[in-house]
């Protein structure tokens, strides 16, 4: 599935997000074992350090990041929860 992180410096609770350009785009990403929504677990192989926020197209929903742990070299693994919000803006 492809992931777009971005870096959002704004408040939370806002409904419509200024967000820019992606900080990396088109991250090839796969759940990690069974998988929800609300709160994925992804596996990356492209450095996501320096973004909070994603958007993936294929969930088509918005997400806070909420935890970015190295598992190995070259391979991240990203905890999220969506943005109601953003999502349903």
């Amino acid at each position: 599935m492809d992931i777009y992180f971005y870096n959002y410096a704004g408040d939370d609770k806002v409904i419509n997000k200024t967000l820019g350009e992606p900080t990396v785009s088109m991250v090839n990403g796969t759940l990690r074992d069974d998988c929800d929504l609300i709160d994925p677990i992804i596996l990356v192989h492209s450095d996501p350090r320096g973004s909070n926020y994603a958007w993936i197209p294929e969930f088509n929903r918005w997400y806070f990041i909420n935890d970015i742990e190295v598992i190995r070299t070259g391979l991240w693994q990203i905890s999220c929860h969506v943005d109601v919000l953003k999502t349903y803006e």
